[in-house]
This record gives structure tokens, C-alpha cells and sequence, in this order.
């Protein structure tokens, strides 16, 4: 599953269903800095800190796509990564759920 609106009334709710599935492959398009607020968000709702963890922010593998095209590529190639147990580098290293980052901190700006 792969919340890719960027409007929190749809994705988080997507995302809260999912994660109390057993999808494979659970994400969300974004910045580093709105994943880890959407985290946040996602807390506040019924879901464990290991149910949070399992969503994978930034989606993608590390390619170094530009183009919607090549953000696509990346994303199905981590997809299909996850389906067959691969490791590759994804560009979300994944996500400490014991310390997570405030987004209020510099490094998560509103341009992030």
C-alpha cells in the first residue's frame, strides 16, 4: 500500500488500515521531515510504535530519481525488494520508533 495523495485526511486513514493488516509493503510519499510528522500523527491513533515502524518514508529506492517516472521506478523497485525479502538501500533508512526526530527542529523546515 503506497499513500501517495499528500493530504493527511486521506493517507493517515489509509495508512491506519493498513497497518493493522499484513500488507507486504506499507508507505508513504514525502519528505524525510513530513514522514516523521505523519509518524507523530499516527501515534495518536490506536497503533502500537511497532505498527508505526512498519511504514516505509521516504518510499524508494535511492536511484536518484528526479522525474515522477523515475520516483515511480524506485518505488516499485522497493516494492518488489520487500516482496522477495531483498535489503537494498532505500532512501528511508527506517525509523527509530523509541527516539523518533521532532520535526519541529530545524533540519525539518517547512521546505522539507
Amino acid at each position: 500500500m503506497v499513500a501517495a495523495t499528500h493530504d493527511p485526511a486521506l493517507d493517515d486513514l489509509a495508512l491506519i488500515q493498513a497497518l493493522q493488516s499484513d500488507a507486504f509493503y506499507i508507505g508513504a510519499l514525502g519528505s524525510r521531515c513530513n514522514n516523521e510528522r505523519r509518524r507523530l500523527r499516527l501515534l495518536d491513533f490506536d497503533l502500537t510504535k511497532a505498527q508505526v515502524a512498519r511504514m516505509r518514508g521516504p518510499i524508494g529506492l535511492n536511484l536518484g530519481a528526479v522525474t515522477p517516472a523515475e520516483i515511480a521506478v524506485a518505488v516499485v523497485a522497493d516494492m518488489t525488494a520487500a516482496r522477495h525479502g531483498g535489503t537494498p538501500a532505500r532512501i528511508s533508512a527506517g525509523w527509530d520508533a523509541a527516539a523518533p526526530p521532532d520535526p519541529r527542529q530545524p533540519a525539518c523546515t517547512a521546505t522539507s
